[in-house]
């Protein structure tokens, strides 16, 4: 009864419906098991059956059933990356590009050269034998899909810098107290 319920919902409910929204429903957070891939769960419309397997299955009625596959980051609305190291070659190709109008001695372009070289290396010394793992181990910056977003970032904000120009003199100069507290 209730507890026939409930075990349904832990064993087959709750985790497809997690496979489906991947997120917990009842805290709002990520699946308790994030992996970037999904077991297989097999869906009897028929029956109302779900159940976890690895390879597809027959129903009480004899009808072949599909296991559902996918693939997830774990991360609400971060969709898996079809081709990460193309991506982040071209990301680092236009942040370097940005770069270039920036005055050399200017210290947001030297640290930002800094790092998009030394990821850009990673990512060009992994890309003979493409190994996601391997490059998000290497950089050491979480999900190779949130680096993909961290470059996006960069290169937005290194155009953005180039139209700014913070490294130029102060139109007027500031109040002498400006930055003294408590005033």
């Amino acid at each position: 009864s209730n507890l026939a319920i409930s075990n349904l919902y832990e064993q087959a409910v709750y985790p497809l419906l997690c496979l489906i929204w991947n997120k917990d429903l009842n805290q709002g957070l990520l699946c308790p098991r994030p992996t970037r891939s999904i077991p297989a769960w097999t869906i009897d419309f028929s029956s109302a059956v779900i159940s976890q397997n690895s390879q597809s299955s027959q129903n009480s009625a004899g009808a072949q059933t599909q296991p559902i596959w996918g693939q997830t980051t774990g991360l609400v609305g971060l969709a898996v990356a079809e081709n990460p190291h193309e991506h982040l070659r071209i990301l680092y190709t236009k942040i370097l590009a940005a770069l270039q109008d920036i005055p050399k001695d200017a210290a947001y372009r030297k640290y930002t050269e800094q790092i998009v070289n030394e990821r850009f290396n990673m990512v060009k010394t992994n890309s003979q034998e493409p190994n996601v793992q391997k490059l998000e181990d290497k950089m050491k910056s979480g999900q190779i899909e949130e680096v993909i977003i961290q470059a996006e970032s960069e290169l937005s904000l290194a155009r953005k810098m180039a139209q700014w120009k913070p490294w130029e003199p102060l139109v007027e100069e500031p109040p002498t107290d400006q930055w003294r507290w408590p005033i």
